[in-house]
């Protein structure tokens, strides 16, 4: 099921970003050379941080630390926001700016990953709101009105870890 823009706010989840989360933000971003890329950590990292917190919530183990985004390195080159499910794979987390009707999904995130969350953090970075998820993309540019409900992420990983489970058996 997807919806409207305007239904997003009835099926957004919004979390607290905790102190944590924008210490280490923080850290990351000032490892960077330019405003932009400033930025970007900063937003890429609380929205990991902020997926990773629902997803243990939730029971499903998740280990933020294990990811490309923890990567100085790959942190600096690349644009990605990605969360490491042991056992399932990789979740990449999209930070979204308020005014924004589509997500930019980076060219090197579309492949290797079990889906797309998007995450929008409030100006003040106290609070961030999984708007949704979607299961793969082939564009930079993702549509609001695509995204699946949370609900349907929770269902999408327990498919995708029975068939890693099942792989994994028979071979």
């Amino acid at each position: 099921m997807t919806f409207t823009t305007s239904d997003l706010d009835n099926f957004a989840l919004t979390l607290p970003i905790t102190q944590a989360a924008r210490r280490t933000a923080q850290e990351f971003a000032r490892e960077q050379p330019t405003p932009e890329k400033v930025e970007q950590v900063l937003l890429n990292t609380l929205s990991v941080w902020v997926v990773n917190d629902y997803l243990e919530f939730m029971g499903i183990p998740a280990n933020k630390s294990f990811g490309d985004s923890w990567n100085p390195i790959l942190r600096l080159c690349a644009n990605v926001a990605d969360l490491e499910l042991p056992g399932i794979g990789r979740l990449e987390c999209r930070p979204l700016s308020l005014q924004q009707q589509t997500c930019y999904i980076p060219p090197e995130t579309w492949e290797e990953r079990i889906g797309y969350v998007i995450v929008q953090v409030d100006e003040s970075l106290q609070d961030a709101k999984l708007l949704g998820f979607v299961r793969s993309v082939a564009t930079e540019e993702l549509p609001l009105s695509q995204l699946q409900p949370l609900s349907d992420l929770i269902e999408h990983l327990e498919q995708v870890n029975l068939k890693n489970g099942l792989v994994s058996k028979s071979h």
